[in-house]
């Protein structure tokens, strides 16, 4: 290796970049195992191919910083320096951690490129075939969330006059709070926030169903990790996406599995993070039924949940977890 790669900085804080070291850590990578971070034994990765070309990228620079995180102990303090988090330079702890974790017992060479009568199904394949074609599902219940967020706010400009509105705002109520302004225009300006993100996510939804990009399979960074996405990776153009960890998800039902899309686009396009009970307890479940408005706002699962509740039977939004 030659030059560091990685994060671009600004000014004097910039990196090379050169192709020909950035396909050596991409390939360090492709003989590492998922669990320590890498791709060995993955179908080829739509969202790494600009680095297999020597192009470092938003995804690539994702990858890095994820790993560092992964093995913060082993590399501290390289994975919160601001000079080396999301970077590898030649003489470094994260470059020392590829090499050992690239040459464990078992490692092997990288995937060859798939012939062009097409790879046999693999469960990663079949995992990614199935999460595109639940993203059309997990759409159809970003509609019913924003259907019920236009009748919550007619319920606002006219209560009482419609059950079914005042029902819809009853679940919004349920899931935001939106009742604790004193005055009918801050709620109507929340539902307007709420109805943004799912917004953004409609507009992430298309690009998926189009291009099929943004979805892909990887090791956990953390132990109970299920998937993850980038928050606001969606304003960034972050080729990341939503990662899915194979072993938690592949024997997941089709609406379990449509909930955990919904749940990580809140985060990738919606820019919205988790909303810690106590600064360490994420709002997971029906704890986001307890949380404040200014909370809820704050709370991925809060819009998952609203979207999953939308699309059933009106007669169950006042009750459903």
């Amino acid at each position: 290796m030659t030059a560091a790669i990685g994060r671009q900085g600004s000014g004097g804080d910039r990196v090379a970049n050169r192709p020909q070291d950035v396909k050596e850590v991409v390939k360090l990578l492709l003989l590492m195992e998922p669990a320590d971070g890498g791709f060995r034994g993955l179908p080829p990765q739509p969202a790494l191919q600009s680095a297999e070309q020597g192009i470092c990228d938003e995804f690539l620079v994702g990858v890095i910083t994820r790993f560092q995180n992964r093995w913060s102990q082993e590399i501290k303090p390289e994975a919160t320096d601001k000079g080396t988090s999301g970077r590898v330079f030649p003489v470094s702890r994260t470059l020392t951690q590829l090499r050992l974790l690239a040459s464990k017992p078992g490692a092997a060479k990288p995937p060859a490129a798939p012939v062009k009568t097409g790879p046999a199904a693999t469960p990663e394949s079949q995992l990614l075939a199935r999460a595109k074609k639940l993203v059309t599902t997990a759409d159809s219940w970003r509609d019913s969330a924003e259907k019920v967020l236009y009748w919550a706010k007619c319920a606002l400009d006219s209560p009482g006059q419609n059950a079914f509105n005042d029902q819809a705002l009853v679940l919004v109520n349920r899931c935001f709070k939106v009742n604790e302004h004193i005055f009918t225009t801050f709620a109507k300006s929340d539902i307007d926030r709420i109805k943004a993100v799912f917004r953004n996510i409609a507009d992430f939804y298309a690009a998926v169903k189009t291009s099929g990009e943004y979805l892909n399979v990887g090791p956990p960074i953390r132990p109970d990790d299920i998937a993850y996405a980038p928050v606001g990776g969606w304003a960034r153009k972050d080729k990341a996406g939503l990662t899915f960890v194979l072993a938690k998800c592949k024997d997941k039902s089709d609406e379990d599995l449509t909930d955990i899309i919904m749940h990580e686009s809140v985060h990738f396009a919606g820019g919205i993070d988790h909303y810690l009970i106590g600064g360490k307890d994420p709002a997971y479940g029906s704890k986001v039924f307890t949380l404040t408005n200014s909370q809820a706002l704050q709370n991925a699962s809060s819009y998952s949940y609203l979207a999953y509740i939308a699309r059933m039977n009106p007669a169950l939004w006042s009750t459903a977890t």
